[in-house]
């Protein structure tokens, strides 16, 4: 297969957002940058001063395209819920400020779209950019969802569909975090490569889910070459 087949078969942005983190985790593994867990702490200041407006800032930011892969705040989301005492009111305070913070990431990214809007193969992400209950994983894949559709020019109507997703979404998450708060606190705080496990895991499905038919055929071929 060649060079220009195989671009062909890979969608761009889960793939400039798997360049694109991984570059910054090369830079701050030579310590040319702050690592994200390094960013925590100044950004657990803004939270302390500012309290929920400076969450939603923090929010905010990692919830646009490219910028947010640095950011880490979920980090932060998490710092704030872990150290907290759990109840029901705090968990609806927080769980409303990440859907508004997401729904309004979402608006920006949107509208960067369509500024920087140029030619695109109506083929690429067709399957995968339609799918926003597999956006809402996480701040990144959501920017680049709606990044996705003003780029291509698609309505932003699924905007709407937002908080109405992320509410509960965010609300049971912080309910699991309140359950395995130890685990969270020793395993998964300041990860830096777990969202570029994520971004691996959408480019994949990416790959599979728009090139299903190249892929089938290809199995079929090894299956008859094999066993025939």
């Amino acid at each position: 297969m060649s060079f220009k087949k195989i671009f062909e078969i890979i969608p761009i942005f889960p793939l400039s957002a798997f360049l694109f983190a991984s570059i910054v985790i090369l830079l701050w593994t030579i310590n040319l940058i702050p690592s994200p867990t390094e960013l925590v702490p100044e950004m657990m200041k803004l939270y302390e001063t500012f309290g929920n407006l400076g969450l939603f800032f923090i929010v905010l930011l990692e919830g646009l395209a490219y910028i947010g892969l640095y950011f880490p705040g979920v980090s932060i989301l998490f710092v704030s819920i872990l150290f907290s005492s759990y109840n029901i009111n705090y968990s609806l305070e927080i769980s409303l400020i990440v859907a508004l913070a997401l729904t309004a990431s979402s608006l920006l990214n949107y509208l960067a779209g369509k500024k920087f809007n140029f030619e695109l193969k109506k083929s690429t992400e067709k399957d995968i950019e339609r799918n926003l209950f597999f956006a809402i994983l996480h701040p990144n894949l959501l920017s680049f969802y709606f990044f996705h559709r003003g780029l291509t020019g698609k309505g932003f109507w699924k905007i709407i569909y937002v908080p109405l997703l992320i509410f509960p979404y965010a609300f049971g998450g912080i309910y699991i975090l309140a359950v395995f708060s130890d685990y969270f606190k020793e395993r998964i705080l300041g990860d830096p490569f777990f969202g570029l496990t994520l971004i691996a895991i959408w480019l994949i499905l990416s790959i599979l889910f728009n090139q299903k038919k190249y892929f089938t055929s290809g199995i079929k071929r090894i299956y008859k070459s094999v066993f025939s």
